[in-house]
């Protein structure tokens, strides 16, 4: 897994809309836009699955920027504006799969102010996507603490065709003793070849499952 804070023109195209959290905040009518932000995280498609807001009112969000190439954690300050202090113009990006895609697709704060957040990544021979948890530090750093180096890659998915097995991780908590509890789902694709020559192979999905898993 590598890290990086990538060119300084970072930029989240998905936009994020957010109501400012204080005494005085009032309720956004429906259809309402609080504030709106987006960051160039890269220069094709970026994405914003998920976000959490700190007793700041500030938003941590979670995705992924060059169409999934890697995982994006950016923060948001109370005013609507980058927070600059976050990474490089208040996004990292985290490469799990180093070089196939990854993304984060759900995010937590826990109490002390550190960050959990699930998502999909390859598995490091590259055949599979596999569950992806990682934990954060209040700034946004890898919190090396969490299974020796900020992430687990855990697979359901043991065998099959290669490049046709998916474990994906769409939920996650943090219990009250500080242990991770994830949920998702796997998914296993088989090529389909049509028993005449006129029609091109297919893929079919043939199973299709609800997992949950805890640190």
């Amino acid at each position: 897994m590598s890290a990086s804070t990538r060119h300084p023109r970072l930029k989240f195209v998905t936009a994020i809309a957010f109501c400012a959290a204080s005494s005085s905040a009032a309720a956004l009518a429906p259809g309402q836009i609080g504030s709106l932000l987006t960051f160039p995280v890269s220069n094709t498609s970026d994405n914003a699955y998920a976000a959490v807001m700190d007793p700041s009112g500030a938003l941590v969000i979670a995705g992924s920027g060059n169409s999934g190439g890697y995982s994006a954690l950016a923060r948001m300050a109370t005013p609507g504006s980058a927070d600059l202090t976050f990474g490089i113009g208040g996004v990292y990006t985290y490469n799990f799969s180093t070089t196939l895609p990854d993304f984060l697709r759900a995010i937590v704060r826990m109490n002390d102010g550190r960050y959990v957040a699930c998502g999909e990544m390859f598995s490091p021979n590259g055949t599979a996507r596999d569950f992806l948890v990682a934990r954060f530090n209040a700034d946004g750093t890898l919190d090396g603490s969490f299974n020796f180096s900020g992430f687990a890659d855990t697979p359901f998915l043991m065998s099959g065709v290669a490049g046709m097995l998916i474990d994906t991780c769409n939920a996650v908590a943090v219990q009250s003793d500080g242990k991770v509890v994830a949920a998702g789902f796997t998914q296993q694709f088989v090529p389909n070849a049509w028993p005449w020559c006129a029609m091109p192979p297919t893929v079919r999905s043939t199973a299709h499952s609800a997992w949950a898993a805890r640190w």
